[in-house]
């Protein structure tokens, strides 16, 4: 029950954070849509016109900024057809964050942008998933191996190139992939879209390949920078006397390392789990506008092109609520592993 209650305080602890979220993206998000309306209204100004009113309606442009700011913010709809507590027709009393209720696309009104949102979703996270799943796998034994060559040439080369890797910025990143490992290289994996057009395997295995290099893009930086951690971790904790007793009782560096150090040296793994999430959302922004994936990120920078501010603030909101998740998942977790964070 103790652990349910911190939980349940963390989290309601977060609202603040959100409140905070949706007052600077409602200023700070694209809102010149009206100006763009405008400029297309000499070749359709029928379309323009019916456009940017429902865009006014929508967005309650007529009204006080704190009444905007509240209707993006939810969970009530307060304009003319919204909530009846609030003077609407009660035909969607629901609108805002609070609601998951961001209203319809500007350029296709059909559309709902959560229901846009999560099928977008549908690929982006297990995109990101498998990416930091592949990142710990590889993180874990290349740190431990970094810590016992560390001191040597090879050990020196490695952290040298893991830095040099660390420090790539995403965008060349995949461009460095596509040109090894794509057509234009060794034509190993596709570098364009989730399917090919005249698939040779089924249709689940054609995905799977398809997301090999995305997958690769978004985890090598991590890969790189969650190693050189872990293997400062275990060298930290090498001369410690708990340490120095197991290497006395026959254990070898490497055995003495692996059965004691890593259930210490995790903890700093497990802090920059917080990170990891929300930056491999951010990341695929670039992985899926570079590789043609209709996932978030590629439908947030679409968004910030056509300036549809609901989608814009959806898409940022949503990635600051895995901020939090992310942050009290490693709290959690870093609990588990120390229990001195769990009595404190």
């Amino acid at each position: 029950m103790g652990l349910l209650l911190r939980v349940l305080l963390r989290l309601l602890a977060t609202i603040p954070l959100v409140v905070l979220v949706v007052a600077g993206l409602f200023r700070l998000a694209p809102g010149a849509r009206g100006l763009e309306l405008q400029s297309d209204s000499a070749n359709s100004p029928s379309a323009a016109s019916a456009a940017e009113a429902r865009f006014a309606s929508d967005h309650l442009l007529d009204a006080s900024f704190a009444r905007q700011y509240f209707h993006a913010l939810g969970p009530f709809d307060l304009s003319p057809r919204g909530h009846a507590w609030f003077g609407g027709d009660h035909g969607s009393p629901w609108h805002g964050l609070l609601a998951f209720e961001f209203g319809a696309e500007q350029a296709r009104p059909q559309v709902r942008v959560a229901d846009e949102l999560g099928r977008r979703l549908l690929l982006t996270v297990p995109l990101s998933g498998a990416a930091l799943a592949l990142a710990l796998l590889c993180a874990l034994p290349l740190g431990h191996w970094l810590a016992l060559r560390g001191a040597r040439a090879d050990g020196r080369a490695c952290g040298v190139l893991l830095l040099c890797l660390d420090a790539l910025p995403g965008f060349a990143v995949c461009l460095l992939l596509v040109q090894a490992m794509g057509p234009a290289g060794l034509d190993w994996f596709p570098s364009f879209g989730l399917v090919a057009r005249d698939p040779a395997w089924p249709g689940t295995v054609d995905r799977i390949w398809h997301l090999v290099l995305p997958v690769l893009s978004l985890s090598l930086g991590s890969i790189a920078h969650l190693a050189r951690q872990f293997a400062a971790g275990l060298q930290a904790i090498e001369g410690e006397e708990w340490m120095r007793a197991a290497r006395a009782n026959g254990l070898s560096r490497s055995e003495a390392l692996r059965r004691h150090g890593w259930r210490h040296a995790a903890g700093s793994l497990v802090g920059l789990l917080g990170g990891a999430l929300p930056g491999l959302i951010s990341g695929s922004v670039v992985v899926e506008t570079i590789f043609g994936l209709p996932g978030l990120g590629g439908y947030a920078m679409e968004a910030v092109l056509a300036r549809d501010h609901g989608i814009v603030l959806a898409a940022c909101t949503l990635a600051a609520t895995l901020a939090v998740a992310g942050s009290v998942l490693s709290d959690l977790l870093l609990a588990r592993l120390d229990a001195r964070v769990a009595h404190g």
